[in-house]
């Protein structure tokens, strides 16, 4: 049975997050783009990564890697994806996840969360480990990287 969850957005903007505005936390990317078909396929692991738009991960692009993804719109990953994420998921808009699917980590949602299963499992686990692991690997090397930008 689907599940699902809002509460106030307030306190939740990019700055309150993240402790940069928007301009700056594109120009701390690893890897942008418009839709998640602009983003490498598997994904990197401890990167940031920013979809302008709506991401839809299904089983031909699932959502796999760690790290922190921002999304500026909803964010679906379809059923059967086999979806294994590792940190802090951002999204403007609404979040639904349906099976197989595992985040471990957190998901921050202006919009609804909705987790939906079927015959297979479908998870988020909050883990402060994982944001912590996050918050010190990308912190010790984040301003000397290169940042992946589609078609270069």
């Amino acid at each position: 049975s689907p599940s699902s969850n809002n509460t106030s957005s307030s306190g939740f903007d990019v700055f309150t997050v993240f402790g940069v505005t928007q301009q700056e936390l594109a120009a701390m990317a690893d890897i942008k783009g418009d839709s998640e078909a602009d983003l490498p396929n598997p994904l990197p692991n401890m990167s940031l990564i920013i979809v302008s738009g709506d991401a839809t991960f299904n089983s031909a692009r699932p959502l796999t890697g760690s790290g922190i993804l921002v999304v500026y719109g909803d964010l679906t990953i379809s059923p059967s994806s086999n979806s294994f994420w590792n940190g802090v998921i951002y999204c403007t808009g609404s979040v639904t996840i349906r099976e197989p699917a595992l985040i471990g980590g957190t998901i921050i949602s202006l919009g609804n969360v909705t987790v939906q299963v079927g015959g297979d499992i479908a998870d988020v686990n909050y883990d402060p480990a994982m944001i912590t692991q996050i918050q010190q690997q990308m912190g010790q090397y984040r301003f000397s990287r290169n940042p992946y930008i589609p078609g270069s």
